[in-house]
């Protein structure tokens, strides 16, 4: 088996449906499966499934489960599934646009053996702007990163990546306490090494309420990432922290300004103080930024006018340039 395509499947009835059509589609010369793995969902998504391994017993595998799991067991119980020496990764509600996309990067992989994970471009669909068309990552030329690269931003859309199964052994204790699962999968199988980006746009991430990620309020996201960085930070006992120090600084800056906006003005002004009293943070801030960022706690009132200085300085329209 060349390819398995693993997919996790929850309360995804309007979408599960074209997610399996753009696997099922896939025009590849070696075999390859889909591997579903259905967590209890209170909807029709099992139905859904059912009648696609019905249709297509020879690609389709589902995984039923009388009880939910979690998106964390959910993964690991369909990763053991797999069988094929790679794994495309694609969520319930996205899809691929592209009927060549596991051809193309099994070829780049087989040719590179070198490259520990692969992914591309995707479009994003808001449900709340259907026909704003956004694109991610942004397309500046380059093609291949490295482990210190997806330690500080996750760049890799989930409907895009595929990488080597044998180099995936499962998720250190220090997972299971993060929201995420892919970004820490791309970071533990960046280790084996590098990622290949392809420019082409082969998949849609789909963007609306009923997201794992999406349907947080600003702050939890923020507070959420914070928790990832410092997780890398611990994992790697320190080896990358002068790359990780930057954003951590700025995610701690930001969730104390989601905290501010949301009213919530003690604990902004609590993370406020940690932010302040870190010198590892103030080489990568300013009393520029800090200052914008207590008018903010303190005064909600001048919260827009604080947030225009914030970005402007971060854009390099003040002196001094960006962070």
């Amino acid at each position: 088996m060349k390819v398995s395509v693993l997919m996790l499947a929850y309360n995804h009835e309007r979408h599960i449906a074209q997610a399996l059509d753009s696997a099922v589609g896939q025009q590849a010369p070696f075999d390859f499966e889909i591997v579903v793995g259905e967590d209890a969902s209170t909807d029709a998504t099992p139905r859904i499934v059912a009648d696609y391994q019905r249709r297509f017993p020879a690609l389709v595998r589902p995984l039923f489960h009388h009880a939910n799991l979690g998106m964390h067991d959910n993964f690991l119980h369909a990763f053991s599934a797999c069988r094929g020496e790679y794994v495309a990764l694609l969520e319930g509600d996205d899809y691929w646009t592209e009927p060549s996309k596991l051809r193309r990067q099994v070829e780049l992989m087989d040719r590179q053996p070198l490259v520990a994970v692969c992914g591309h471009r995707v479009r994003v669909l808001d449900e709340s702007e259907p026909e704003r068309i956004e694109l991610f990552p942004a397309d500046n030329g380059r093609r291949t990163f490295s482990l210190e690269d997806i330690l500080v931003a996750n760049f890799l859309p989930t409907c895009s990546t595929m990488f080597r199964r044998a180099q995936f052994t499962g998720f250190p204790p220090w997972v299971r306490g993060l929201r995420a699962l892919d970004w820490p999968l791309h970071v533990l199988n960046a280790r084996f090494g590098s990622i290949a980006l392809m420019p082409e746009v082969m998949g849609v991430y789909r963007r609306h309420a009923g997201g794992a990620w999406t349907g947080l309020p600003a702050s939890r996201r923020c507070r959420y990432l914070l928790d990832m960085y410092e997780a890398f930070d611990t994992f790697f006992a320190g080896k990358y922290e002068k790359r990780l120090r930057p954003p951590i600084a700025h995610a701690r800056f930001e969730h104390a300004w989601a905290l501010a906006q949301e009213g919530r003005r003690r604990e902004a002004l609590c993370e406020w103080a940690r932010l302040a009293a870190s010198p590892r943070a103030w080489p990568y801030l300013s009393r520029l930024k800090s200052a914008a960022l207590l008018l903010c706690v303190l005064s909600p009132e001048s919260f827009a006018a604080a947030h225009r200085l914030y970005r402007s300085w971060r854009q390099g329209r003040l002196p001094g340039g960006t962070i």
